[in-house]
């Protein structure tokens, strides 16, 4: 983590710094201090490493990768994404027990009171024993102190699949609204067919709905009443993870950078 965390100082100094073939390239609006310099050549190689390879979280400030909690394998795979201002956009994948509170308040308190956590998902199941009658793509947004309290009897099962049901019906009127609102712009605004209008609304709906983290059952519920979209998408557990109606997997800029379609973080740019 030495290498991030320089990094990040160097970002935080309002400096650059990239690989010029076996070389390091480092700019700055003025001069880095000294000791920064020094880490910097102590560890080349491992800058080398990091930035030919780089985990997005080398984006954070230093003060902010310094309290990013550490990974811990029991825990939910978090995918955040935060945006603030001059065009903020970090984006990183951690697995831990923070909240979604807790997200919002690391957001704020490192880059503003306008920063916010714009997507999260819990990527997988924790990795714990099966409860009963509860699918796995819940147990991965269960908490270890869910799974604690389920374990004493203070959550019952039919609680947890309540929230389930509960949830899924949420993010399916959610998409709804969302997949119509936008069918009816293209319609009557921009002049599509209706069946084209509904397609590209549908679309761009899947793509919120795996930024979200949302699960297929939410997209396939939200989608029940156009059967000719519903054979589209896929039967299965788990949140949305893939593109789906056909959407392109990159889209190009008009300055001719390619970027992958529906990802709000630079850090995905394709390269040529």
């Amino acid at each position: 983590m030495i290498a991030a965390e320089i990094i990040g100082q160097v970002l935080d100094a309002g400096g650059q710094i990239s690989v010029d073939g076996a070389d390091l390239a480092l700019t700055a609006p003025r001069p880095l201090p000294a000791d920064l310099l020094d880490s910097i050549k102590a560890h080349k190689p491992a800058l080398l490493e990091a930035l030919a390879h780089p985990d997005p979280r080398t984006s954070l400030s230093a003060a902010a990768l310094a309290e990013l909690p550490a990974e811990d394998p029991t825990c939910p795979a978090w995918r955040v994404s935060i945006a603030g201002p001059k065009a903020l956009n970090i984006d990183f994948t951690v697995r831990s027990a923070w909240t979604v509170s807790d997200w919002g308040r690391f957001a704020r308190r490192h880059y503003g009171p306008h920063a916010t956590v714009v997507t999260r998902a819990a990527a997988a199941p924790l990795a714990s024993p099966d409860l009963p009658g509860v699918s796995p793509e819940l147990q991965a947004r269960l908490s270890a102190e869910d799974l604690d309290d389920v374990g004493t009897g203070t959550l019952t099962l039919g609680t947890v699949q309540a929230f389930e049901q509960a949830a899924i019906a949420r993010e399916a009127r959610d998409l709804r609204g969302f997949f119509e609102e936008r069918a009816a712009i293209l319609e009557h605004d921009a002049g599509l067919p209706r069946a084209d209008a509904e397609l590209e609304a549908a679309r761009i709906t899947a793509t919120l709905a795996r930024n979200q983290g949302y699960l297929w059952a939410s997209l396939r519920t939200a989608l029940a009443d156009y059967p000719v979209l519903l054979s589209q998408l896929p039967n299965k557990p788990g949140p949305v993870d893939a593109l789906s109606f056909g959407a392109a997997a990159v889209a190009v800029l008009p300055g001719g950078r390619v970027v992958r379609q529906g990802v709000f973080s630079g850090a995905h740019e394709v390269k040529p």
